[in-house]
């Protein structure tokens, strides 16, 4: 093996365990304090009459896992994807920002089952396309990674008949594949099999945009 591709293989390797926190140590308090945590603004959206921030507006129970790999369990918390930030209750029950640097969200049902993996792009390092405070759900993980991003935005129009002007966000959802250390918007299976470099992906559905397609295609690949 060249030296190249075992530096290639090393960096791959790294990323696959950090998404699934192999090096995590874990802490039990269930808080992530910080000195420079603050409150969250009361009210901060409330003049946006339409869409939402959050990835989920309602408090979830989560392990998150720092920039530095230590790992935090049973956090109450939600993701602010138009400002990106994270949200969690503290002791008291106030709602406070972190400011840590975080790598790894994952979200856990009542059953304690996963119910939804987010990442930062800190776990993807030297990408050019995504900043490395925006978060992103893992979809499919392996020697790929299929990410979907919700780029949520603030749009501003007067009201029926009104000189008013009212807030609205907006979400426009994106496709990423990581792969050779390398993020590739996608859209459709075909553009997926383009970026992996196997034709074979893309027989029967190359047009699909179907996330749970694009996802076994991903998938299929992490298999071979």
């Amino acid at each position: 093996m060249k030296f190249s591709d075992r530096i290639l293989k090393q960096a791959s390797l790294s990323v696959i365990a950090t998404l699934f926190f192999l090096q995590a140590q874990a802490q039990s308090n269930p808080l992530f304090l910080h000195l420079h945590d603050k409150m969250v603004e009361t009210n901060k959206y409330s003049e946006v009459v339409d869409g939402s921030a959050y990835f989920n507006e309602n408090w979830l129970d989560a392990a998150v896992m720092l920039n530095n790999n230590v790992l935090i369990e049973n956090v109450k918390l939600r993701i602010d994807l138009l400002a990106n930030e994270i949200h969690y209750l503290d002791s008291a029950g106030k709602e406070m920002i972190s400011t840590q640097p975080i790598k790894s969200i994952i979200f856990k049902n009542s059953a304690n089952d996963t119910s939804a993996v987010f990442v930062s792009g800190l776990v993807f390092p030297e990408n050019k396309l995504i900043d490395a405070k925006s978060f992103m759900q893992l979809l499919s993980k392996g020697k790929a990674s299929l990410v979907k991003q919700y780029e949520k935005k603030i749009t501003e129009q007067k009201g029926y008949a009104s000189a008013t002007v009212e807030k609205k966000i907006s979400t426009e959802v994106k496709y990423f594949v990581w792969h050779n250390n390398s993020f590739t918007r996608v859209k459709n299976i075909q553009e997926i099999a383009d970026a992996l470099q196997d034709p074979k992906l893309a027989a029967g559905k190359k047009n699909s945009k179907s996330e749970a397609d694009l996802k076994a295609t991903v998938d299929a690949f992490n298999k071979l």
